[in-house]
């Protein structure tokens, strides 16, 4: 955590009772930055913060809080600035979304895809977006094999080296796997 420099949420700012898809905390009692673990496995960014139970502990001072104020973004703290060579926040992003078991794309292409590059690069801007449906699940591995395919074939452009990825539920319910890809 040493390596951004951070603005904070003020306390008890009201985040719409949904969990957020900001992935680190400050704990109010110590001030100590905090990861938030079981974000997008767990409970995934959009998810209504009546399904959030338990609590958390600092790991700095012990202190517990409510599960549902930690991951409903009470402490949030967003990176702002990269400082120092141990941080690589893109600040563009490509995104390749496997819609999985649809074949109808939603109803807004860009605002779903920008949806899903915040969930991961919240500070980073959009670049080329695409969607695929497809009527199976696969695993991050496969749907990069299926991008690669798709790229030969010439039905999408080649974006660069895949860097990280997303498996879960997208903004809109329903099963996704989104490759992202630097596009700075």
């Amino acid at each position: 955590m040493k390596n951004l420099l951070l603005r904070w949420r003020k306390a008890g700012t009201s985040m719409g009772g949904q969990v957020t898809s900001c992935r680190i905390w400050k704990c109010p009692k110590c001030g100590e930055l905090l990861k938030k673990p079981s974000l997008g496995t767990v409970w995934q960014v959009g998810d209504p913060i009546s399904k959030v139970a338990g609590t958390g502990t600092c790991l700095k001072c012990g202190a517990e809080f409510n599960q549902a104020d930690i991951y409903g973004g009470r402490y949030d703290a967003e990176p702002e600035v990269e400082v120092g060579k141990g941080f690589e926040a893109p600040s563009q992003v490509s995104v390749v979304v496997f819609n999985l078991m649809s074949r109808t794309p939603p109803s807004d292409v860009d605002r779903y895809c920008r949806q899903i590059v915040r969930m991961k690069f919240p500070e980073a801007a959009m670049a080329a977006h695409y969607i695929v449906g497809f009527m199976d699940s696969m695993t991050p591995g496969e749907a990069l094999a299926m991008y690669q395919g798709y790229v030969r074939a010439g039905q999408l452009p080649d974006l660069g080296r895949q860097f990280d990825s997303f498996e879960g539920v997208g903004p809109l319910g329903g099963r996704v796997v989104a490759l992202f890809f630097r596009a700075d």
